[in-house]
């Protein structure tokens, strides 16, 4: 049985603003249990801080993106992959084991 993976592109801008309002909601839960005494003013702050900070993230990741499409150092096509070579010689040669045995 071939499980097939769905492959997609590493999005930092994502990584970076869900760690962000992870803290924020740390922060919130902590100065609710009064564990921190954290002003209100820094807990406003930080989701709008987390937002603008993504976006500018996700800016300069697409124009790297772009940047790399246009120079040809672009990820090869899904079919041109050097795992797929190597899954067609995996199952020729459990075919001839099948075969043998």
């Amino acid at each position: 049985m071939t499980r097939h993976l769905v492959r997609h592109r590493f999005e930092p801008a994502r990584l970076l603003l869900g760690l962000v309002l992870l803290g924020a909601a740390l922060a919130y839960v902590m100065d609710a249990l009064g564990e921190w005494t954290v002003p209100l003013w820094v807990l406003l702050v930080l989701v709008p801080f987390g937002l603008v900070l993504a976006a500018c993230t996700a800016l300069v990741t697409l124009m790297v993106r772009r940047r790399a499409r246009r120079r040809g150092k672009g990820a090869p096509p899904l079919g041109q992959m050097p795992m797929d070579t190597l899954r067609e010689g995996y199952g020729s040669s459990r075919d001839a084991g099948a075969r043998d045995g």
